[in-house]
């Protein structure tokens, strides 16, 4: 969970974003199998 990410401002959007890019991956993988 991104929202309870400790540290500075750089480190919380880092967390974030790294969430945000497993997302897309399996979003991404997901659109493969369904084609």
């Amino acid at each position: 969970d991104p929202s309870k990410a400790a540290g500075d401002e750089e480190e919380q959007l880092a967390a974030f974003r790294k969430v945000r890019d497993g997302i897309a991956a399996r979003v991404r993988a997901l659109a493969r199998r369904l084609n």
